[in-house]
């Protein structure tokens, strides 16, 4: 069976966290995490409820489809509620008690977050709230559904909270030239042949990325194929072509000697890469602003994924293609770039008319070609060897003087008899 690396690392500790779990009967699976696995940084109070919540999801009790969420998605809502609830503790003493929140309260932790008055531990704005505000909100309706279970109704105080995108999440936009100029100027193979492989197949880093193996590589109908096997939740397995980068990733498998089990790169390299891609894009551009409305500094590998989509987007005739490679359900996604782009707007009356008669004309030559082989086709089947005689001397008579007579006078009967 295939090994998820990135995926398994999420699934271990959660499953490292429900250990106590072993042996223990149902009507005490939840006394014992309580007990032994209460998170110390919020009050015994929310922590109980928080671990909860956590069995429940994990069974897939009172979910909003009524099924089990992943280990991963469990982990991303344990780490943000743990961080959501104390920093309601730290603002008020009585939200040591989560059921006394008020909507209020609640909004303006969150706008405080979109606002950059609560930011990281390293000074930065969060770059997505409106993740947090998510989590939140799945939990708080985990716990309406949980409590009206047992006939206990509680008001629901995420009503007024925006969960909407207000804006497209920025990123930081770099465009052909200049990305061809950032990954030639980096240092290590590795590194160069990871970014190449992000910009020409619009992988994700770096859960995808990291489960490709070398045996996901392979040559087809005159083509450089790429198997991405290990799709998140939101995507789907697909088999791509590699237009940009079949060389130095060639040359890179041999190089490193890898093996057709082997993965195509370690887990560290994904981080690594990110640090010299930032690294050099600040050293080649300087830190600037860029189309993506984010600076040259918080380049990462997956703003190559964005800029992948923003080079295909332009080539592709069809959309179902472009979201097929890149993994894509939801056609906002197609939108989302050609609007950055601007390519919504910049269609000319003469862009239609070409297209329109270029589509026309191929039609015509495709049909035309069609109709020719078929031709070719009956006419290689009609004139056989044996059969080239005989329509020599059919030809020879069809000249003969009294034979046309003939047949000039059998039209002429047939036309009177057509009007009479």
């Amino acid at each position: 069976m295939r090994e998820e690396r990135t995926l398994d690392n999420y699934s271990i500790k959660f499953n490292d966290w429900l250990k106590p779990l072993e042996n223990v009967s149902e009507e005490e699976r939840l006394e014992t995490l309580q007990e032994k696995r209460r998170f110390k940084e919020i009050s015994k109070k929310n922590s109980d409820l928080l671990i909860e919540c956590l069995l429940d999801f994990y069974e897939g009790l009172f979910t909003k489809n009524k099924k089990r969420i992943s280990p991963v998605r469990l982990s991303n809502i344990k780490v943000r509620i743990i961080w959501i609830l104390k920093q309601f503790e730290e603002r008020a003493e009585e939200h040591k008690d989560i059921l006394t929140i008020s909507p209020k309260a609640v909004n303006r932790l969150f706008n405080d977050m979109e606002d950059g008055i609560i930011r990281k531990n390293n000074g930065q704005m969060y770059r997505s709230p409106l993740d947090y505000s998510k989590v939140f909100k799945t939990f708080w309706h985990w716990l309406q559904r949980k409590r009206a279970s047992e006939n206990i109704i509680i008001p629901d105080v995420t009503m007024t909270l925006n969960c909407q995108n207000k804006e497209k999440a920025p990123f930081v936009y770099l465009d052909e030239k200049d990305i061809k100029k950032l990954i030639a100027n980096l240092p290590k193979q590795k590194h160069r042949v990871m970014a190449w492989l992000v910009f020409d197949s619009g992988i994700r880093s770096p859960k995808e990325i990291l489960n490709v193996k070398v045996e996901d590589l392979f040559e087809e109908d005159g083509f450089y194929k790429l198997d991405i096997k290990v799709p998140k939740k939101q995507s789907f397995q697909r088999i791509i072509k590699l237009m940009l980068c079949k060389e130095i990733i060639k040359e890179y498998i041999m190089t490193e000697n890898l093996q057709p089990q082997d993965y195509l790169f370690k887990k560290t390299t994904a981080m690594s890469c990110n640090v010299a891609l930032k690294r050099k894009a600040v050293e080649l551009f300087g830190d600037v602003m860029t189309k993506g409305r984010a600076r040259i500094s918080a380049l990462r590998l997956y703003d190559l994924r964005h800029c992948s989509a923003c080079y295909w987007i332009s080539r592709y005739n069809n959309q179902q293609a472009m979201m097929y490679r890149f993994g894509w359900k939801r056609q906002e996604m197609i939108l989302y770039y050609t609007e950055l782009l601007g390519l919504a707007d910049t269609i000319q009356e003469d862009d239609l008319l070409i297209d329109t008669q270029k589509t026309q004309l191929e039609q015509k030559v495709e049909k035309l070609t069609k109709e020719n082989e078929l031709i070719k086709d009956k006419l290689d089947s009609l004139i056989e060897p044996e059969r080239i005689e005989q329509l020599k001397d059919l030809n020879s008579l069809l000249k003969n003087p009294e034979i046309k007579e003939l047949i000039r006078i059998s039209k002429m009967k047939r036309e009177v008899i057509i009007t009479s």
